[in-house]
Formats: C-alpha cells, sequence, structure tokens
C-alpha cells in the first residue's frame, strides 16, 4: 500500500479520534491538568458551586462539537444538580462562519439567549451561512437589531478572542476539547465523559 495513502489514512483516523483540527496533536500528548479556565461572563448551565465543572472548547461548524452538544445536554438532564457546562468558543480559521456564529452566539447570550441559539447552530451546523444565522437569531427571539450591534462590538469581538487564546495557552489543539474539573479529556466518546464525571462524583463522596 503506498506510503502517502497510509499517511492519508492515520490523519483520517486522528480526526475521527480527536475531532476538527486534531492533525496538529500529537498521538502521545498526556492528559493536561489546566489552570482555572472557568470565566464569570461564560454562557453556563447549572449551579456555578456544583462539584462536576465542565468546560468545553468548540466550534459551530465542527461535526464532532455537534456530537459533544449532544452529550453535554444528557449530562445537564442526568446530573442537573451535580454538574455544570461551561461554553468557550474556538473557532477555527478554516471553518468560514465560525468565528461569524461565535460573535453572535456571544451576542445572543447578552440578551440572556446563547442557548437558544447554540441548539440551533448544532441543528444546522453544515449549512452555516449569513442567512442561516440571521434566521437563526429570529427563530430564537433575539432582538436582531441589537445583536447586530453588539455583534461589532469590541467587548464582543474581544471576548471571542480571549476564549480562543486562553484555549491556545491550555493546550487546545482540536475541538471539541473538554476540561472535566480541569483535566483534559484525551478520549473524546460520550463513555469517556460519563466515566469522568463519576469518577469526579467518586471522589466528592469520599471526603
Amino acid at each position: 500500500m503506498p506510503r502517502i495513502f497510509i499517511g492519508f489514512l492515520m490523519i483520517l483516523l486522528m480526526v475521527l479520534i480527536m475531532g476538527c483540527g486534531a492533525a496538529n496533536v500529537p498521538v502521545s500528548e498526556p492528559e493536561q491538568v489546566a489552570p482555572s479556565i472557568n470565566r464569570a461572563d461564560a454562557a453556563c448551565l447549572g449551579d456555578e458551586n456544583a462539584p462536576v465543572q465542565v468546560v468545553l472548547f468548540s466550534d459551530f461548524e465542527c461535526p464532532f462539537c455537534k456530537g459533544a452538544a449532544i452529550d453535554l445536554e444528557r449530562a445537564h438532564k442526568d446530573y442537573p444538580d451535580k454538574i455544570r457546562i461551561c461554553y468557550r468558543y474556538f473557532p477555527l480559521r478554516y471553518h468560514s462562519q465560525a468565528l461569524n456564529a461565535a460573535k453572535a452566539a456571544e451576542a445572543a447570550h447578552l440578551q440572556g439567549k446563547f442557548w437558544p441559539i447554540h441548539d440551533e447552530f448544532f441543528k444546522f451546523n453544515d449549512q452555516l451561512n449569513d442567512e442561516k444565522i440571521q434566521e437563526t437569531v429570529r427563530a430564537a427571539g433575539v432582538n436582531e437589531e441589537q445583536l447586530e450591534r453588539d455583534r461589532k462590538d469590541p467587548r464582543v469581538v474581544h471576548h471571542v478572542q480571549e476564549d480562543f487564546n486562553e484555549g491556545n495557552n491550555v493546550g487546545v489543539r482540536a475541538v471539541p476539547t473538554i476540561f472535566v474539573n480541569g483535566k483534559r479529556l484525551r478520549d473524546r466518546s460520550p463513555e469517556s465523559f460519563f466515566m469522568a464525571i463519576e469518577k469526579e462524583l467518586k471522589k466528592q463522596r469520599a471526603k
């Protein structure tokens, strides 16, 4: 089998395992414990004092992030008083609408509408364009005029860039990247995610 073809298969396998942008991530990279990556103004679900703190770095155009969103929604339903989930923006440069969607989502967050926008963006994340983003905004009941002003506001732009920069600083090289109580999950499978939650809850019960 030609070496080029074998190399292509290896890259494809890494993307399937690791997520969008994974071709730049070494396979041998160890689990990372990050400093506090919760930010007070992030879009979050759950009690801020919950024993399990989940931080997700994500991109609205990434198909693997869509799968992670489904897993996190299930976790929020299964552990309503035990888990807090916070979303951080990590729009990849080669996703043409990811940055626009991130700024629209953050502008919607200022109106308390982040999660409806989040859910709708992932429903149509393989169709995102300016028109679809506007349709989503209208469907979510967001004030369109206010959102258009806010998405261009330097504070919104800076918020998204800060998330991206912090992700880089804590070793995010692909999305979705999930941290559970500061520990990055190398295996993004649903099974590993829920095992990590149970592991953290077990630690809490043992105290």
